[in-house]
C-alpha cells in the first residue's frame, strides 16, 4: 500500500505503527482553521440519494422508533422487519447495517466528504530554511529533518521571509512531533486549499 500512495502522503503520515492502508481507509487529513495546525479526522460517508436513504432508515426504524411499516421503491413494496415494527433497538450497528444493506439494493452510493485525493490536486510543495520552493512535498531524502510543506499556490502567494520562517519553525520541532503548527502567515485554511484545487 505505502509504494501506492504519493509521497507527500507519506510526507505528512506517520508509518510507524499503522498501516497505511488502514489509515487511507478511516481517515484524512485536515488543517484546523484557527491554528493551522494538521490532524487525522475519521472519513464521513455521505448517501448521494438523500431520499432513498431516508427511506432504507425509516424502514430500519420501524413504526416502534417513528419511521414506517412499510416503503414503496421503484413501485415495489418492503416491509419493515418484526412485522412492520422495525429492530429492537434503534439506532444500532443491526439497524443501521440493515438500512445501508437496502440502501445499497436499492442503487443507493455513497461520496467521501473529503478524500486524501484533495491533497494531490492541491499540488503541495516542499519549503526549505530559507524559503526557497524546493520540489513535491514528500520527495525529501532525509526524513530525520522533513521539510514544510504548503499547497503550491499559497507557498507562492507568501513571501521569501515567510516561508522561511514556517519552515525552520518545521525544522526546529519536526524530528520529535508529527505535526507542527504552521506561522500565522502560512496558516492553510480550508479557502486556500480550495483555491488551489481551482
Amino acid at each position: 500500500m505505502e509504494e501506492d500512495l504519493p509521497a507527500w502522503v507519506q510526507d505528512k503520515v506517520s508509518v510507524s505503527n499503522h498501516s497505511m492502508e488502514a489509515i487511507a481507509n478511516w481517515a484524512s487529513i485536515q488543517s484546523d482553521e484557527t491554528t493551522g495546525d494538521m490532524y487525522l479526522e475519521k472519513k464521513k460517508n455521505s448517501p448521494t440519494d438523500k431520499k432513498l436513504w431516508n427511506k432504507a432508515l425509516n424502514l430500519a426504524k420501524g413504526t416502534k422508533h417513528g419511521g414506517s411499516s412499510s416503503v414503496r421503491v421503484d413501485g415495489e413494496s418492503y416491509d419493515a422487519p418484526n412485522d412492520g415494527k422495525g429492530f429492537e433497538k434503534y439506532p444500532s450497528a443491526y439497524a443501521n447495517s440493515y438500512a445501508a444493506k437496502m440502501y445499497k439494493k436499492w442503487g443507493g452510493s455513497w461520496k467521501l466528504d473529503e478524500d486524501l485525493r484533495d491533497w494531490h490536486d492541491e499540488k503541495w510543495v516542499r519549503v526549505d530554511t530559507s524559503g526557497n520552493i524546493t520540489g513535491e512535498c514528500g520527495s525529501m531524502k532525509d526524513k530525520d529533518k522533513p521539510s514544510r510543506c504548503l499547497p503550491e499556490k499559497k507557498a507562492k502567494k507568501m513571501n521569501k521571509k515567510d516561508r522561511a520562517a514556517t519552515a525552520r519553525k518545521k525544522k526546529a520541532k519536526g524530528k520529535d512531533q508529527q505535526f507542527v503548527s504552521n506561522t500565522k502567515k502560512a496558516k492553510v485554511t480550508n479557502k486556500d486549499r480550495k483555491k488551489a484545487r481551482s
